[in-house]
């Protein structure tokens, strides 16, 4: 999500949790999972 699309879905009243979905072809399943996370969680925190 965008800085920008989150901005209207928290105006519109959304506090709640953020979803993160993967579609990727660098075949992200088959990575170490703590690997993966640290990877969503730098993503999110520099997209939101």
């Amino acid at each position: 999500m965008s800085p920008r699309i989150r901005s209207w879905v928290e105006a519109a009243g959304y506090g709640g949790a953020h979803e993160v979905e993967i579609f990727s072809e660098r075949n992200w399943w088959q990575r170490d999972a703590d690997e993966v996370l640290r990877a969503m969680k730098d993503c999110h925190r520099r997209a939101c």
